[in-house]
């Protein structure tokens, strides 16, 4: 999972802002309960101030079995991707770009949350057909999956606020607890780590898993583990939501996006490459006529966006 500069949403519980997390891997844990954003009729559809309209030849694309319209799932909260706004609605710019995609291809949309860990299983079981979640592109995950690859991403450490363990980057996790989630793909970049730090005679990484990011951000919090990795695009609304307790270890400015630089944006089951063909079509269009610009702009997500759409293309 991995696995943003942003606008919040307003949310009005405090439970959400303690179960933001970070995670780049490309989502978060909303536990098992899903949270349903509405849907979309297909045609002309209203995103804000932003109108998308079906395209002919695009809609051609989709297989007929999807007329009827596609079921979406994320995963939140994971800001500014998706979170519940004041009235347990899904909001985010996951939630933008898959209802943009959706009415391009003229078909009803419709969105639910569920935990991170859980999207590829209930994609693959038939319950929903795209995931759009801040998911990332890796090889592990197109044995199972499809990516349509929109957007760049990249990773940095969060730890407690003055740093009391003197944090500056991967080098120095060494001997230290990190804290990482269930289903994200930081497991393969700490082991690449592991070596290093034995070179160095140093102490390895200690990894310690948790269920959600929510437990992840606690254990950092609480003293149970001294640093968290995950997505750097969440780093404002994370600091935000927990005032005074934490900070961010960034890369350096060779790396925009963070470490281990990624690509994600939505993804389909493995087997329906006709599917993410017609989504890789939809979010090409939406990228030429900058409606996709327009709504990563709306979250200052602007820079992540990317020109042209890959599929199955991770750049680790």
């Amino acid at each position: 999972m991995s696995g943003k500069n942003m606008k919040l949403a307003a949310i009005g519980a405090s439970v959400i802002a303690v179960s933001l997390a970070l995670t780049g891997c490309g989502g978060s844990s909303a536990g098992s309960a899903a949270a349903d954003a509405g849907s979309s009729s297909g045609g002309a559809v209203k995103i804000g101030d932003i109108t998308v309209t079906k395209d002919a030849k695009i809609a051609a694309m989709l297989p007929k079995k999807y007329q009827e319209g596609l079921r979406f799932a994320t995963s939140a909260p994971y800001a500014p991707w998706e979170t519940l706004d004041s009235n347990n609605k899904l909001v985010g710019l996951d939630i933008d770009t898959g209802q943009a995609m959706a009415a391009v291809l003229g078909v009803p949309y419709s969105i639910t949350s569920l935990s991170f860990d859980g999207l590829i299983p209930a994609v693959q079981a038939g319950k929903y057909d795209v995931i759009t979640s801040s998911m990332s592109d890796s090889k592990a995950r197109e044995e199972m999956i499809n990516s349509v690859n929109y957007s760049e991403q990249g990773n940095a450490l969060l730890v407690q606020a003055g740093n009391p363990q003197h944090i500056t980057g991967m080098d120095d996790l060494c001997g230290h607890i990190v804290a990482r989630q269930t289903g994200d793909v930081f497991g393969a970049l700490i082991d690449k780590l592991q070596g290093p730090c034995q070179a160095a005679g140093k102490r390895p990484v200690e990894v310690k898993t948790y269920p959600s990011t929510s437990a992840a951000l606690l254990a950092l919090k609480s003293g149970e583990a001294q640093v968290q990795i995950g997505g750097a695009d969440i780093a404002k609304p994370l600091i935000a939501a927990n005032p005074g307790a934490l900070q961010l270890i960034t890369a350096p400015a060779s790396l925009p996006f963070g470490w281990s630089p990624q690509v994600g944006g939505a993804q389909t089951l493995k087997s329906e490459t006709e599917l993410a063909k017609a989504l890789a079509a939809a979010a090409q269009k939406l990228i030429d006529d900058g409606t996709f610009k327009k709504l990563f702009d709306k979250y200052e997500m602007g820079d992540h966006l990317m020109p042209k759409v890959t599929v199955n293309e991770p750049m680790s």
